[in-house]
């Protein structure tokens, strides 16, 4: 297997594991008086240093980056899914003020195939 796929293998699987952990932080941080609002907004700030971080270290990298912003629809499509995940997370965490990390998760998580069902 060459370097960058098993890089990529090995950021999926770091994402995928940041984001089912998600719920299990959320609580006790909401039992400390802070609200969905503020704890996406230093999730977003905390995410959004390591991913420059991680896109102007290598030049390969920065270089990609010129080019999508060189591209205007590609640049439109990338803040368009930007804010659509901003939304999609939002929703996430302020439910989990209200109901508990299993039920957020089991539905997070099922309604993609009650969608395909129905």
């Amino acid at each position: 297997m060459d370097r960058r796929r098993a890089t990529g293998i090995a950021l999926v699987l770091v994402s995928a594991a940041a984001f089912g952990s998600g719920s299990l932080f959320a609580q006790p941080v909401y039992a400390a008086g802070v609200d969905w609002m503020v704890l996406s907004a230093w999730r977003f700030l905390f995410g959004a240093a390591l991913t420059w971080g991680f896109l102007l270290l290598a030049r390969e990298r920065r270089d990609g980056l010129r080019l999508l912003l060189h591209d205007r629809r590609g640049t439109l499509a990338a803040i368009g899914l930007g804010v659509l995940y901003v939304g999609n997370s939002g929703t996430y965490y302020a439910a989990l003020e209200t109901v508990s990390p299993s039920l957020a998760a089991l539905v997070v998580y099922l309604y993609p195939a009650l969608v395909a069902v129905l």
